[in-house]
């Protein structure tokens, strides 16, 4: 399946300007579910190595997921509340799940086959989870991902969906929220796709296809589209139907810029003023935020920016000796990389009051708890780089915490004329699966992590 040509809301340059930002300089401007922050892009081929110890084969996701802080005193929204839905408790080991079981619902359980790509036939010992509130893999331990039916083109949405369905913490807090509220399609159609007996797939993937098409139309036909664009698309629908604070109905306030304030200052002001907007669990699982530093070279004034994020694009290297990785790739975006602006990217000084030279420099604040990374594989043309990237089973950020264990990878196959998307998650239990629309194979971590050509949205979880 094509994705789309157009990559809306990826490609380089600033941030979007949207109205919580700090400071705001500009008039109100319409609502964007375009929360992906990228910055601006760059074969023999030397793959990088991992120790041992810093990729496993094999690990469970442990007891607490670190919640880290803005500041010392503040951090995302709802940090304090519901602790118990993050909690990932200790595995025990547990037998096998029988691939002969009978799926919920009547659906006949697939054949495990070995794996075609790789050919993989060494399995890994499922594990069990004792936490019953985290639902993953349909709530329960030995179930496998469901088949979901394509209706024509819609790889794009299937592969995004399972991935959606094995992100751990979403469906408890998700199951908290939606329990008493009208009006959320979207949100009930997943967690019905979540449940332990799914009576009709079908009629649930149109539930959530039609009501991404209310906010995209590039949904609303059975047409070739792009799986990022989905993804954020279905975030920002599910974002809606949960949100907790005034969303479109907030009164628009503008932050005033404050004259040398500390960047701690600048972010707990920022973050009360898009709180009263945007509070959901959405962002409290999927959002970080992003700090832009605009310096003046002539004042040297600051100017402070931040901004939230629900996914981070990364470009694709052009033309190196070694494989790109994702380490490497947020390092060298979202480091407090410098940038010069210069010529028609000139920076408006607020206290030079004019167009000056300066610098700009990018550094994420806060890292989310579940972290999605989108490869820029297509260019604004349409072309495809089907470059190697390597993405390890555990990694740490640049800034030494926290550390991220893969669970989802959206893979995509073919050119920039045509392709199919599928995905390698892993469920509650620790056992990897292959999703090909209505296929289910084992599968293993090693296998996701083979996929360098063909990666093209990755999620991790934070351990």
């Amino acid at each position: 399946m094509q994705p789309s040509v157009l990559q809306r809301g990826s490609q380089s340059g600033p941030l979007y300007p949207l109205n919580r930002r700090c400071p705001i300089q500009t008039k109100p401007q319409s609502r964007s579910f375009s929360h992906s922050a990228s910055s601006g892009s760059r074969r023999e081929l030397v793959l990088p190595k991992y120790s041992a110890g810093s990729c496993p084969q094999q690990q469970s996701f442990p007891g607490h997921p670190r919640l880290l802080p803005l500041s010392v005193t503040t951090s995302l929204p709802m940090v304090q509340q519901m602790k118990n839905d993050r909690q990932w408790k200790p595995r025990r080991p547990s037998a096998q799940p029988t691939p002969a079981q009978a799926a919920p619902g009547g659906l006949s359980q697939p054949q495990f086959l070995p794996q075609s790509i790789q050919q993989a036939k060494n399995s890994l010992t499922s594990q069990a989870a004792t936490d019953s509130d985290l639902h993953s893999s349909r709530g329960a331990e030995n179930y496998s991902p469901i088949p979901l039916r394509n209706f024509g083109n819609t790889c794009y949405m299937n592969s995004v969906i399972q991935c959606i369905l094995h992100s751990p913490w979403l469906f408890a807090r998700l199951a908290k929220v939606n329990k008493g509220r009208r009006l959320c399609p979207a949100t009930s159609a997943l967690l019905e796709l979540n449940g332990p007996n799914v009576s009709s797939s079908r009629q649930l993937l149109l539930i959530i296809k039609n009501e991404a098409a209310k906010f995209n139309a590039e949904f609303q036909y059975n047409e070739q589209s792009d799986a990022h664009e989905f993804l954020r698309t279905l975030l920002f629908v599910v974002h809606s139907e949960v949100n907790v604070s005034g969303g479109n109905n907030a009164p628009y306030e503008e932050v005033e810029d404050v004259e040398d304030e500390k960047e701690e200052a600048a972010m707990q002001r920022w973050r009360e003023h898009f709180l009263r907007i945007d509070n959901s669990v959405i962002y409290d699982l999927f959002g970080g935020v992003m700090r832009s530093k605009c310096v003046c070279s002539r004042c040297k004034k600051e100017s402070l920016t931040f901004d939230p994020f629900l996914d981070l694009s990364l470009p694709m290297m052009q033309s190196a000796k070694e494989a790109m990785t994702i380490e490497a790739a947020l390092k060298a975006n979202f480091d407090d990389v410098e940038e010069k602006l210069r010529g028609g990217n000139q920076l408006l000084c607020a206290r030079c009051k004019g167009l000056r030279d300066g610098k700009r420099s990018l550094k994420i604040k806060q890292w989310p708890k579940i972290l999605v990374l989108h490869l820029k594989r297509f260019s604004d043309t349409g072309r495809k780089n089907s470059g190697p990237v390597v993405f390890p089973e555990l990694f740490t950020t640049h800034d030494y915490t926290p550390q991220y264990q893969l669970y989802g990878v959206v893979c995509h196959s073919g050119s920039e004329h045509w392709g199919h998307y599928t995905s390698y998650v892993r469920t509650l239990s620790g056992q990897w699966y292959h999703c090909n629309d209505g296929s289910i194979v084992h599968s293993t971590v090693m296998e996701a992590t083979r996929a360098l050509a063909l990666a093209y949205v990755l999620f991790y979880a934070a351990t």
